[in-house]
C-alpha cells in the first residue's frame, strides 16, 4: 500500500462532500422554485401529491436499505484491503448514490408545489427530510493507514 491509496481516498472524500454541500445548498433552492412556479393551490393533496408522498417514503426506506447493504459492504471492502482502488471507487459509488436519493425527496416537495398544487406547508416536510437525512449521511473518511517511511529507503 502507498501513500497515494491515502490521496485516493482522501479526493473521494472531498468530493463526495462537495457533492454533499451543494445538495444541501440546492435544497433551499428547490423549495424557492417550487414556491416561484407553483400554479393554482389547492385546499387537500392531490393524487400527485399522494404518489410524491409514496415515493418520498419509499426513496426513504431504499437510502436507509442503501446505507446498510451498499455502503456498508463497500465500507468492509476497504478495511480489508485499504490499497485496493476499486474498493475506494465502490465506497464513493455509494455514497453519491445515497445522497442522490436524499436530495430526490426535496425534489418531490418542489414538484408537489409546482404540478400538485400545493402549499409550501405542505412541501415543508418533504424539504426538511431532505436536509435532515444529507446531514446524517454525512460520509466519513476511511481509515487507510499510511505506511511509515524506512530509514533505508531512498526517497
Amino acid at each position: 500500500m502507498t501513500n497515494h491509496t491515502a490521496e485516493t481516498a482522501d479526493y473521494a472524500l472531498k468530493k463526495v462532500r462537495t457533492f454533499q454541500a451543494v445538495a444541501i445548498i440546492s435544497t433551499p433552492l428547490l423549495a424557492y422554485a417550487g414556491d416561484a412556479l407553483s400554479g393554482e393551490k389547492t385546499s387537500g393533496i392531490t393524487r400527485i401529491g399522494f404518489l410524491l408522498l409514496a415515493l418520498a417514503i419509499f426513496d426513504i426506506w431504499s437510502t436507509f436499505s442503501w446505507r446498510r447493504r451498499r455502503l456498508q459492504k463497500a465500507i468492509h471492502a476497504v478495511d480489508l484491503s485499504p490499497g485496493d482502488a476499486r474498493s475506494i471507487k465502490r465506497w464513493h459509488q455509494a455514497n453519491l448514490i445515497l445522497l442522490i436519493g436524499c436530495e430526490s425527496i426535496a425534489l418531490y416537495g418542489s414538484l408537489l408545489q409546482i404540478w400538485g398544487g400545493g402549499t409550501f406547508r405542505q412541501a415543508l416536510p418533504f424539504y426538511i427530510c431532505s436536509l435532515i437525512l444529507l446531514l446524517v449521511f454525512t460520509p466519513r473518511r476511511l481509515s487507510i493507514p499510511i505506511p511509515a517511511s524506512r530509514s533505508g529507503d531512498a526517497s
